[in-house]
């Protein structure tokens, strides 16, 4: 295991090497003489609190976790991990999610279906803060006099498709609709090739991520509504960082 953490590490280095040599680094080093050591260090402070404050989202979703400064640290540590595979895979920000649930249940114990729920819940409340913050962009540009109706009916447009995603990303953990289409999809042919024990497994793992749901929404307003405040600080700390 050793030799392959040295492997890949000589493999990282090899290809940030190769980076850096197709790149100009020249307009780089000049907008960074520009921006200063204070700048950078503003700017990388900022990005530093927007991680922090991300990790406190996610914290509050997870009540396997407890509440304290040393999870804080450990879900901050996780997370870095998970980034760190959100960026070098062609999944985007879904990339790392399942190695966030594999370090939980391998470093922590907890079992793939609280934390498997709990990022999906993060994922909905930072959502959630993201189309309040766009909202108010959106009526900012729709009450602009000198832009043209065209970029006026875009933004109206945007805020109502964004919140039509939102709504169905929620019902579909309130009303346990992933369920639903399992079992639906059970009763098809393409069902019907699949061996017995492994498509009722499947069902039962999502009947019991729908039961997180519905016990979270329950139970657990109070910290989801804390989530989807700091989604929207989170979101608000990027427009200041950029």
């Amino acid at each position: 295991m050793k030799l392959a953490k040295f492997a890949f590490l000589l493999l990282g280095a090899g290809l940030l090497w190769l980076l850096l040599r197709q790149t100009d680094l020249a307009p780089i080093v000049a907008q960074s003489r520009l921006v200063g050591v204070g700048g950078m260090l503003a700017i990388l402070g900022l990005d530093g609190l927007t991680f922090a404050i991300d990790v406190a989202s996610w914290q509050q979703t997870l009540p396997a976790a407890g509440r304290g400064l040393g999870w804080t640290t450990r879900l901050y540590g996780i997370r870095m991990i998970g980034e760190a595979y959100n960026n070098i895979t062609p999944m985007a920000s879904m990339g790392g999610e399942p190695v966030k649930a594999w370090l939980l249940k391998r470093r922590h114990g907890i079992g793939y279906r609280d934390a498997g729920a709990s990022l999906v819940l993060a994922k909905t409340t930072s959502m959630v803060g993201l189309v309040l913050l766009v909202g108010v962009g959106c009526v900012l540009v729709m009450l602009r006099e000198d832009l043209s109706s065209t970029h006026q009916a875009l933004a109206g447009a945007s805020l109502a498709l964004l919140t039509v995603f939102m709504i169905g990303f929620f019902l579909m953990q309130h009303w346990k609709l992933s369920t639903f289409a399992a079992t639906r999809l059970g009763r098809t042919c393409l069902g019907a090739r699949l061996s017995g024990a492994r498509l009722s497994g499947a069902l039962r793992a999502l009947q019991d991520i729908d039961l997180i749901f519905a016990g979270c929404y329950a139970a657990q307003r109070r910290e989801l509504v804390l989530s989807t405040l700091f989604g929207m600080v989170n979101w608000l700390l990027g427009v200041a960082e950029i």
